[in-house]
């Protein structure tokens, strides 16, 4: 038997991690096509998955590895800065390492003259 289709690859993290704060992965092909090559597989029949890379940069490259990598890397340098996501407000403001500590304390002199205000009671406590 011999099917004909896409493949999924889900990619889970060992123990539950985040995918930032793991540094392998599980790797688990699936999909309908695979599922019935694996479920006549195991029952004994001879089965073959036919499938092909999609038309991009990295499956259409003499080097996969190398162009994979590039790919990595235009992308971090696109949008993985933390000026990209200022310029999109997703951020108030980027702070400079060697200007942290003085924009701390500004911070914290700010709040510490800051006072609550509340609203005055309505409602006193009735005596019981």
């Amino acid at each position: 038997v011999i099917t004909f289709g896409e493949i999924m690859l889900r990619l889970a993290t060992p123990g539950y991690l985040r995918f930032n704060q793991a540094k392998q992965f599980e790797a688990t092909f699936g999909g309908g096509e695979a599922n019935v090559a694996v479920s006549l597989a195991n029952y004994g029949m001879e089965a073959e998955f036919v499938t092909r890379f999609p038309k991009n940069d990295i499956a259409q490259s003499d080097d996969p590895i190398t162009t994979r990598a590039d790919k990595i890397q235009e992308y971090r340098n696109k949008f993985a800065t933390p000026f990209v996501a200022a310029e999109r407000g997703y951020v108030d403001d980027v702070i400079e390492p060697d200007s942290t500590r003085p924009r701390i304390i500004a911070a914290l002199e700010m709040l510490s003259s800051k006072r609550e205000s509340r609203p005055a009671k309505k409602h006193g406590n009735l005596p019981v």
